[in-house]
């Protein structure tokens, strides 16, 4: 994360120029004004009105690093440093940081059985540690606010959505006083190991009484309340989808909506397309869903009709890459296993849909360039935020899918200052420009 105070001091040394010839540039009357923000001393206020001096004589590149050096003192550095974790992880996921080292060992005895971390105990190369042997679980217990203030927390939530083997525990509050916090234990064969830290050596001490011990230790995670947040590992049959497709209609009911995805969903397409897509393959397959399909497709309506008819804001940004392959070959990147690719004309129409949905006062529809982002998101207002793999066909059978739902306001406000930061930067493709190009790949 750059500051403010970086950035400006960069840009200095890229053009030459001092602080005082800065501040006769700016019309200042003393360069003290330039020489509080190089030395951090100066409010975001002071900033952004320093930022909006200089932007007519800044590059496109400067201008996107000084508004994201901006924003970072708006938001508070250690806000900012979780939204830019966020960022890369969602954007650029082979930009990550080294995973911080561990000395805490693997038992050389351990060949299966399942690890308990409480808090963000290990630190996330000791979980990947565990996690490179095949027969090794880890279930890991954490706070709201570890998820919301330590920037590698949710990243990492997010990398692992496909990482089976490990499941990951929301506990209401603080947790409970009476366990030892930040700690790990180990348990198979009905035996349970707590891990001890000394400071400078780690080591595993057998818990008398062995998993029964250890179960009556964590008894008390459940009196504070747990929510699991992972989620629909398995989709098969039609009581499945049917869970799924409602579930996710009562998270999106006329709610405020905050979208990013590389394609639009399948409630973002008109439903007589999809409706005729569905038919067609299930004419030609036996599916399990055959016999559910009617109730699937009345929740799927009024899905539809929640987010074409807009009663509450909704912001998205789709990959202008995505969207174009969408356009050449009618199949979207979390195309539903049952649905054929749409036809020229269906494709048409559902972009033309974008359009007219993107011209709504309610709603928010940006392109961003490069290639199609890895994992989607999508957070909604009293609710919650989503996430789940981008590339998709929610199919348990012929190809693993989960999502990981952090629950509340306080995860939709976080994406709601994730979405302002995205839909800050200035070199997102114009929104019209694409649309004439989706449309006319259809013809």
């Amino acid at each position: 994360m750059e500051t403010m105070s970086q950035c400006l001091r960069a840009w200095m040394e890229a053009e030459e120029i001092s602080a005082t010839a800065l501040a006769g540039r700016l019309g200042c009357r003393s360069k003290t004004t330039v020489l509080r923000l190089l030395h951090g001393k100066s409010g975001a206020g002071s900033c952004r009105q320093l930022y909006e001096r200089l932007r007519p004589g800044l590059s496109l590149d400067w201008q996107l690093r000084f508004e994201r050096a901006v924003r970072a003192e708006e938001t508070g550095p250690a806000r900012y440093g979780v939204l830019e974790a966020l960022e890369r992880r969602l954007f650029r996921p082979g930009e990550d940081p080294p995973l911080p080292g561990s000395a805490w060992p693997i038992p050389p005895f351990v060949t299966r059985g399942q690890i308990i971390l409480l808090g963000r105990c290990g630190e996330q190369a000791w979980v990947e540690g565990w996690l490179s042997l095949p027969d090794i679980g880890v279930t890991q217990y954490l706070t709201e606010n570890e998820l919301l203030t330590a920037p590698s927390a949710l990243p990492a939530l997010i990398g692992r959505v496909a990482e089976l083997r490990y499941q990951a525990v929301l506990v209401r509050g603080d947790g409970p006083n009476a366990l030892p916090w930040n700690t790990a234990f180990f348990t198979a064969d009905g035996r349970a190991y707590l891990l001890y830290w000394d400071g400078e050596k780690a080591s595993w001490l057998g818990l008398p009484g062995g998993a029964d011990s250890l179960r009556r230790l964590l008894s008390g995670l459940e009196k504070a309340g747990l929510t699991p947040l992972y989620r629909f590992d398995q989709l098969k049959n039609g009581s499945d989808y049917m869970e799924f497709t409602e579930k996710a209609y009562r998270m999106e009911r006329n709610r405020a909506a905050l979208i990013l995805k590389p394609t639009p969903g399948m409630q973002m397409m008109p439903a007589e397309a999809v409706k005729q897509s569905f038919q067609d393959f299930l004419s030609l397959n036996l599916e399990p869903i055959s016999a559910a399909r009617d109730t699937l497709f009345r929740t799927y309506e009024k899905r539809v009709r929640n987010f074409f008819e807009r009663k509450k804001p909704t912001r998205m940004i789709l990959s202008s890459a995505a969207m174009l392959e969408f356009a050449r070959t009618g199949v979207m990147t979390d195309q539903f296993f049952a649905c054929r690719p749409f036809t020229a004309a269906e494709r048409e129409q559902a972009i033309l849909a974008l359009r007219r949905f993107a011209c709504q006062p309610q709603a928010s529809l940006s392109f961003r360039d490069g290639p199609a982002w890895p994992v989607s998101m999508e957070a909604y207002e009293g609710a919650g935020a989503l996430f789940y793999p981008s590339v998709t066909n929610y199919q348990s059978e012929s190809q693993s899918y989960r999502e990981l739902f952090l629950p509340g306001q306080a995860f939709y406000a976080l994406m709601e200052q994730l979405m302002s930061l995205l839909l800050s930067e200035t070199d997102a493709p114009d929104p019209g420009e694409t649309f004439d190009r989706l449309a006319s790949l259809c013809k």
